[in-house]
């Protein structure tokens, strides 16, 4: 048996990056032994045993996984495994920014235990910096970085402060995520597209998760654009929101859900401003979300 992680796959296929090198495997019989309640089995950053006839035996134990709900199969689907930080990509304009899709992303990667920057890119067409919608998320405690692919020194931070390290890149379809990988390589590898002038929004480009190396060690991993993305939660969804933090402890209730229960300090707070009033309204969403699930009687393993 020798080790590897996977930097791909398509249609059960899955090149395996071994110390031997590259190899192509596919998973041992129908199944995976263990492993249910999961769309697939195995994604990009995967750490997998394939004996001699190239079969994957095993998938071993994860350090982390970027997922999303898929909604047909009611169950996670894995997107990419033991990574140490996912680059939250969006563009100041063409597509637009849409916040609540923002929070889903960070929601997925603080549910998924790994560490989330957001990444502004075409920030050459934002006017004024503190009065953009990040400047939010800034106060809350994240990472914000502004890009453009006109002023490549703009990247150097996030090349330098991730030497060594897997990185993913995850946001819609024609943010940039493509463009900004192709900077940060120094390459023009990773097909790029133009956002569709009729709906404002991007066309897909890149159909699966692939990792790529990187000189320094590591690796980029470019993953297809998505348009919506149910988070997979392994606890109570407020935890995942830095600015109910304060309010919680405050609310009548102990399990207080935040939505019509009386003395809840978290609703006081959005009235008050000082919680978004956006912010809030994608809570009661994916709040509805979550029992729709619980109704479907769904069993979902992390």
């Amino acid at each position: 048996m020798i080790e590897g992680r996977i930097l791909y796959g398509i249609n059960n296929l899955f090149t395996v990056q071994t110390v031997q090198g590259l190899c192509e495997a596919r998973i041992k019989g129908k199944y995976l032994k263990g492993i249910t309640d999961e769309y697939n089995a195995l994604c990009c950053g995967d750490i997998v045993e394939i004996d001699n006839n190239l079969q994957i035996t095993q998938r071993l134990e994860r350090k982390n996984v970027f997922s999303r709900f898929n909604w047909k199969q009611n169950c996670p689907q894995a997107i990419a495994a033991n990574l140490d930080c996912v680059f939250c990509v969006v563009a100041v304009d063409s597509p637009p920014l849409h916040p609540r899709f923002l929070d889903r992303l960070l929601i997925a990667c603080a549910s998924g235990g790994i560490t989330a920057w957001i990444i502004l890119t075409k920030s050459d067409l934002l006017s004024d910096k503190k009065q953009h919608p990040l400047h939010y998320y800034e106060k809350m405690g994240y990472r914000v970085l502004h890009t453009s692919a006109l002023e490549k020194e703009s990247i150097t931070p996030l090349r330098q402060e991730n030497k060594g390290k897997i990185v993913a890149l995850t946001g819609a379809s024609g943010v940039g995520k493509s463009t900004l990988i192709n900077l940060l390589r120094g390459t023009d590898e990773q097909k790029t597209g133009e956002v569709n002038r009729k709906f404002n929004r991007g066309n897909h480009i890149t159909n699966y998760a692939r990792m790529l190396s990187r000189d320094e060690g590591g690796y980029w991993v470019d993953t297809p654009g998505v348009r919506d993305l149910s988070p997979v939660l392994c606890g109570p969804l407020d935890s995942y929101y830095p600015d109910f933090a304060p309010h919680i402890p405050h609310c009548e209730f102990a399990h207080c859900r935040h939505e019509e229960e009386s003395g809840c300090a978290v609703r006081q707070a959005v009235q008050n401003g000082q919680i978004s009033q956006d912010r809030y309204q994608n809570y009661c969403k994916l709040l509805q979300e979550e029992t729709l699930k619980t109704k479907n009687s769904c069993r979902y393993k992390r």
